[in-house]
């Protein structure tokens, strides 16, 4: 009982944990999460860093053409990906949820009246993400053009009103405005303030964090150091091997939809690489929206068909890939990454679903030194 109780406690500790930390950073989400963001982008690009200096360029010169190469090459990837995605995505929402459709018509032959637990939520998910922007503006173009004629008294009324008083005439509309223009200016601030701390990672990362531990921690300097350095590599290890994994089910997965004839097969693939940068649920999501796609447009036979690719493509990702290129920096249960990823979303969204499994990784790799330590110095 005493052991439990231990244990149980220390499960609190680190959910409360967990939520202090959320709070902080939602609090501090516009310097701490360009912080932590910019570390993903350094662990690819330090080795260009090398390379460079092997050839003789000036580190800070060397920083500046190589973050310059990775704007110019993973932004326009990034936002070729994007607008694939944007374009198709009205007939991402109806074709899944067609799917769903047909999925509740297929079991209702056998379970009358049946409808798929959370089947309202799910449609409006998709509905709000994909369709309302491509809505509002038809909208809005509907309302310029065939709206009713407005009477001869608003028409006095708005000429005679200036630009300060049509403008209080619809205090909702001002206060939207200025919620969206403060909304840009912080995407485009974190964005900068991302790109200048990358630059300087990318300039003496090692330094800096040198630097901060010997100003905090000074006596024990070089300990606090190598426990850095072993996540450093952990997260780079992570990162790399997991864009692999991820590059590796979009490929495959959206050659099979195009040799199947499934519509919509590149976004669906750009999908499926960007849900493989979550483990284990990402895989589930992305291939399951494969699956309505298919149901939806080619019926239970395209649907299996499609359904056993995915699955094949999840057992060599789980069982090969994952093991070959991943075991020694994520030796974490599938539980323990389901749990890391779900506690992350809760707190922190999709950034914190992002973060969840190499923080978790990071994590317990610095629970095993420090209790390595202990044993060998209590021995």
């Amino acid at each position: 009982m005493r052991h439990a109780g231990r244990i149980a406690w220390s499960v609190l500790g680190i959910l409360g944990l967990v939520a202090l930390s959320g709070l902080i950073l939602r609090h501090l989400a516009l310097v701490v999460v360009p912080l932590v963001l910019a570390l993903f982008p350094a662990t690819l690009l330090i080795p260009v860093i090398g390379l460079l200096e092997r050839w003789k360029v000036p580190r800070t010169l060397a920083a500046f053409l190589t973050l310059l190469g990775g704007i110019i090459v993973f932004g326009g990837v990034a936002a070729g990906a994007i607008t694939l995605v944007v374009a198709e995505a009205p007939d991402l929402a109806d074709s899944a949820g067609e799917g769903i459709e047909r999925v509740e018509e297929l079991i209702g032959r056998a379970v009358p009246g049946f409808q798929l637990p959370g089947r309202d939520e799910i449609l409006g998910i998709l509905r709000d993400s994909f369709m309302d922007t491509s809505d509002e503006a038809g909208e809005e173009t509907d309302d310029d053009q065939g709206g009713e004629a407005a009477s001869p008294d608003q028409e006095d009324a708005a000429e005679g009103a200036g630009p300060l008083e049509t403008r209080l005439a619809e205090p909702g509309d001002l206060v939207s405005a200025l919620s969206f223009t403060m909304g840009a200016v912080e995407v485009f601030a974190g964005i900068l303030l991302t790109l200048v701390i990358l630059f300087f990672y990318l300039k003496g990362g090692h330094a800096l964090a040198d630097g901060a531990v010997g100003f905090l921690f000074p006596d024990h300097r070089e300990r606090i150091m190598e426990i850095l350095d072993g996540a450093w590599d952990t997260l780079g290890a992570y990162f790399r091997g997991q864009l692999l994994v991820a590059l590796i089910d979009g490929v495959v997965i959206g050659v099979a939809l195009l040799l199947l004839g499934v519509p919509v097969a590149l976004p669906l693939a750009v999908i499926v690489f960007f849900g493989g940068l979550f483990p284990i649920l990402g895989a589930v999501v992305t291939g399951a929206l494969a699956v309505l796609v298919a149901f939806a447009h080619g019926g239970l036979g395209l649907a299996l068909a499609v359904a056993g690719i995915v699955l094949a493509v999840q057992q060599l990702e789980g069982n090969v890939l994952e093991p070959l290129i991943l075991s020694r920096v994520i030796d974490l249960q599938p539980l323990t990454v389901i749990l890391a990823i779900t506690l992350g979303a809760v707190v922190l969204g999709i950034l914190g679903a992002f973060l969840a499994v190499p923080a978790a990784a990071i994590g317990k790799q610095v629970i095993v030194e420090l209790r390595g330590e202990g044993t060998r110095a209590s021995g």
